[in-house]
């Protein structure tokens, strides 16, 4: 099926559609894409403020996709001719978000597609070259090795490229509901069927209602955003800038008793909400550093939380490992955490309540923080943020603002 896109205005497409799908087509996902753009390029940059109870018309490209080489028949007219100097007037803002290569979603996509020679390493390839085609871009910002550069090389360097020109990358590891490409407000949406890539797939053609703000555009179009403002992050491999940050570790040594379970849970919320409390606000991009504390529960025969548990780990930076009064080694859990973190090279505090030496000379050797056991002991409180606040500065990805 054929759909001539640039034929028609916004407004007759969206007549034509129902709650925004205007049609689902089986058809060369690039080359439908290529039309998508040349639809939006003939819309207006710098549309009239809208009528009362009207959204205001997009000027913007966001583009969330697997692996980028979609784009081959688009790219090089996107990022090449359309992405205009910032200072430009009606400069439009590009966002890029793409599958994390080193995460294991990509993993297990890249296996199921092992015949179609997909590679992110490519579709980076693409969206660098078409940049570096742009005028506006500043060329002596291209590494003279990047020829025999990784994805990272790759990555980064779009990055300092596209600041000049409105176009900004990032890495995602979650589960998307498919492909989406917004060309102001047309969106092209794709999907990620088993053991077929998604050009070779159906495709919904889908147009923005500016009457209403309920219809499929907007429903997709807002998980966009919430993937690039909560879920992305700027390094492949690397970890959401807020969010999954801070691991608090402890046990209980003392047997059953529930009493000393229940108070020591409440020990661990207000310390929770303490250090929560130092985290700067997400009030800008900039300022999404760490902002989340997860506590690693006490009853690991809890099977969630036994699943959960690696995950946890996994996306944490920094390990507060909380020694009991008394306890002079280490749980079995305990030492399986501390191995991870250990040998994830990230950082561990131990916090010790009570003076009594623990049995682990890692944890020794990370110089124990004393503690009381209750977040009004200020020397102690003080101690453990500094050391939190030292650790995020070395950690890839965190913006810190010690205030």
């Amino acid at each position: 099926m054929q759909v001539k896109l640039e034929e028609d205005s916004l407004a007759e497409l969206a007549y034509q559609s129902r709650l925004g799908l205007f049609a689902s087509v089986m058809t060369d996902g690039p080359e439908l894409l290529k039309d998508a753009l040349h639809w939006a390029l003939a819309q207006p940059d710098d549309p009239p403020e809208p009528e009362e109870g009207m959204q205001k018309r997009r000027t913007d490209y966001r583009i969330l996709t697997t692996f980028g080489q979609s784009l081959k028949k688009c790219g090089d007219e996107l990022f090449g001719t359309v992405a205009k100097p910032r200072s430009e007037e009606n400069s439009p803002e590009i966002k890029i978000l793409l599958l994390d290569p080193l995460c294991e979603l990509s993993r297990l996509r890249e296996g199921e597609l092992k015949d179609n020679n997909l590679d992110i390493k490519l579709g980076l390839m693409q969206i660098f070259s078409a940049l570096r085609d742009n005028k506006h871009v500043d060329h002596s910002l291209i590494p003279a090795d990047l020829g025999d550069g990784d994805v990272n090389a790759y990555a980064r360097t779009i990055q300092d490229l596209g600041k000049d020109v409105n176009v900004f990358l990032r890495f995602y590891q979650t589960m998307p509901s498919g492909i989406s490409y917004f060309f102001k407000d047309l969106l092209i949406k794709g999907f990620t069927p088993f053991r077929v890539a998604s050009k070779q797939s159906v495709w919904d053609i889908i147009v923005n209602h500016l009457d209403r703000d309920d219809d499929r555009y907007d429903h997709f179009s807002r998980e966009f955003d919430r993937m690039w403002t909560d879920g992305s992050y700027t390094d492949p491999g690397g970890a959401p800038p807020s969010g999954y940050n801070i691991f608090i570790s402890h046990t209980f040594p003392r047997g059953e008793d529930q009493h000393l379970r229940e108070a020591g849970m409440i020990r661990l919320q207000e310390l929770r909400s303490l250090i929560e409390s130092w985290m700067p606000a997400p009030e800008s991009d900039r300022a999404r550093a760490t902002s989340v504390v997860y506590l690693s529960a006490d009853d690991y025969r809890n099977q969630d939380w036994t699943l959960r548990l690696p995950s946890e780990m996994r996306q944490a930076s920094i390990q507060i490992m909380i020694l009991e009064e008394g306890q002079d080694q280490l749980s079995e859990y305990q030492a399986m955490e501390l191995g991870h973190f250990w040998v994830g090279n990230k950082a561990i505090i131990p916090l010790q309540i009570g003076s009594r030496s623990i049995d682990s000379e890692v944890l020794r050797a990370k110089s124990p923080v004393h503690w009381s056991g209750h977040t009004s002991d200020q020397t102690a409180m003080r101690a453990l943020r500094e050391r939190i606040f030292e650790a995020l500065k070395k950690t890839p990805g965190a913006t810190v603002f010690d205030n």
